[in-house]
């Protein structure tokens, strides 16, 4: 987590507040902040958590992620061999999303999502081996494996140990979908 997630200064930089007056609402990991050239109180603010907007001058935040716009970062996306309307996502700091065949996006895991493979010699949509890393922490790196789209929620996964480090676990998950579970 970032030490300075939005800072404010009324004084060219000489001082800057701190986050608890000028980042409540926000999302960590900024991406990018722009101001309006014409309208300089109001501020945008992106990061892997959508899109925000202060109109005063970055002391409180609204989220324009709604029903009709929703912003997430993906690290990877895995698409189905024979349904283009099947994938998996890893989302950073946002889990792992599912596009559902009936063209829905759901939340099937927690945490960092990272990279995802879908077994591409799977015959159909319904039994099919799907896997996602883990970068959260210390204690969970690896990868979690499902191998039918009912189980793929939160909580309904087998979960794989790597011991190598994060920069080096992806080559595990691709090889997940053939090794026993």
């Amino acid at each position: 987590m970032p030490i300075l997630v939005f800072g404010r200064s009324l004084d060219a930089g000489v001082t800057v507040t701190a986050n608890a007056g000028t980042a409540a609402g926000l999302h960590a990991d900024t991406h990018a902040i722009a101001v309006a050239p014409l309208l300089p109180s109001t501020i945008y603010f992106g990061s892997d958590g959508g899109i925000y907007k202060s109109t005063g001058r970055g002391t409180t935040w609204t989220p324009l992620n709604n029903s009709t716009f929703r912003a997430t970062q993906f690290m990877s996306i895995a698409v189905h061999p024979i349904d283009p309307n099947f994938a998996i996502g890893g989302a950073q700091d946002n889990g792992t999303n599912f596009f559902e065949p009936a063209g829905t996006w759901r939340h099937a895991d927690f945490g960092d999502g990272g990279y995802a493979v879908i077994d591409q010699s799977a015959v159909n949509n319904t039994n099919v081996k799907m896997c996602h890393t883990y970068f959260n922490n210390a204690d969970l790196q690896g990868y979690g494996f499902v191998s039918s789209t009912a189980s793929a929620s939160e909580g309904n996964r087998t979960f794989a140990v790597v011991t190598k480090a994060p920069a080096t676990a992806f080559p595990a998950a691709a090889q997940c979908c053939s090794a026993p579970h």
